[in-house]
């Protein structure tokens, strides 16, 4: 054999190395994250539908309460601890009907492709009840 023989095939041998790193290293991982995108949002849309089945039957016996205490106020048999029941349970439907249309919102921005925006994804949470520490912009 040659040496330019051995210099060609080193060549080719580099040169077969170099394109399997690049593959191995760049194209592959690609192909995978591409894979388990599709395979990660098939999987969200299905989590966001079974949270807003879970919301819709929520609301279900939610809104039954209601009846029912609505009607026991109508008939004026209605005792304290059930008006306040209904007060809440008002409260809860509200919440609930909220949580369905920002659900249902992202839902269809899921199926659309489209991501929701920072602001829709997180809504600011109300504080319930008094203030603890001193109030912002006290030293």
């Amino acid at each position: 054999m040659k040496s330019s023989e051995f210099t060609v095939r080193g060549f080719e041998l580099k040169l077969f190395l170099i394109s399997t790193f690049i593959f191995f290293t760049l194209l592959f991982p690609a192909v995978l994250k591409a894979a388990n995108d599709a395979s990660s949002k098939d999987a969200e849309i299905a989590q966001k539908e079974a949270e807003l089945n879970k919301v819709e039957e929520n609301l279900k016996r939610t809104n039954i309460r209601i009846q029912n205490l609505h009607l026991k106020s109508v008939q004026g048999t209605i005792s304290s601890p059930e008006r306040s029941m209904l007060q809440q349970n008002a409260v809860k439907k509200r919440k609930l009907v909220k949580d369905k249309n920002r659900l249902e919102g992202e839902l269809k921005a899921l199926r659309e492709g489209e991501e929701p925006s920072a602001v829709e994804k997180k809504e600011p949470e109300k504080m319930q009840g008094p203030p603890i520490g001193k109030p912002p912009g006290t030293y």
